[in-house]
């Protein structure tokens, strides 16, 4: 069994249908992107990585974008900016009455996600990351500031 199936085994089955869904669209919008659950938040299915350096030198890998059920809702989470705003941000039309932080987007039990939505959310954010690592500088890596 794989991590991202234990992780789900660990989510109520109502929930499990609900992030399955979000995980299949994630692999409609960018097939064959590799997934795997992250520590973060108490666990999160995130897809691709990156690798990001602050000016402190500090560096770490993150998934580029992903999903994760929490206890009083679901997150959506995309880790992409362009230097003015977080691209969730940008999405504060498309998804009105929802929660949305600087890289994501809470989801009640009783919300609906228009599939068209998360599918542009999750090209928008892939189409980021890599058009950012075809930029000049250290190999594979975003350098972002504190």
């Amino acid at each position: 069994m794989s991590g991202v199936d234990r992780y789900l085994e660990t989510i109520s089955k109502v929930r499990q249908q609900r992030i399955r869904h979000f995980i299949d669209l994630i692999e409609f919008a960018v097939p064959g992107l590799p997934k795997r659950v992250w520590d973060y938040g108490g666990g999160v299915i995130g897809y691709g990585h990156y690798y990001y350096r602050y000016a402190s030198a500090r560096e770490d890998e993150f998934f580029m974008i992903g999903a994760g059920n929490r206890k009083w809702y679901f997150v959506l989470y995309s880790n992409a900016a362009d230097g003015k705003q977080y691209l969730t941000e940008s999405f504060r039309d498309r998804l009105p009455g929802y929660k949305i932080g600087k890289s994501c987007i809470d989801v009640a039990d009783k919300i609906t996600v228009a599939d068209d939505v998360l599918v542009d959310l999750t090209r928008q954010s892939v189409a980021y990351f890599r058009s950012e690592f075809e930029k000049p500088r250290a190999p594979k890596t975003l350098q972002l500031w504190e």
